[in-house]
């Protein structure tokens, strides 16, 4: 979806600007009432938008909705 592929097109930003070096950081984003998060341990030039982590804001207590798999 549209808010994957924009935090996609952030973290490789972030990535390429060179403020952040191999795995080190995450990024995230609201869309609407849920929140997007890269995986941990993720190269941020090298995530595929599936991979991100989903969670939904219910009354301020945070819901997993789905999540990418594992990395090696």
């Amino acid at each position: 979806d549209a808010a994957r592929t924009a935090l996609v097109a952030g973290a490789r930003r972030v990535a390429e600007s060179g403020l952040v070096v191999g795995s080190a950081g995450n990024l995230s984003m609201r869309s609407g009432e849920r929140v997007l998060i890269t995986p941990r341990g993720a190269l941020l030039e090298a995530i595929d938008p599936a991979e991100c982590v989903e969670i939904a804001l219910a009354d301020g207590i945070g819901e997993l909705v789905a999540a990418g798999g594992p990395r090696s």
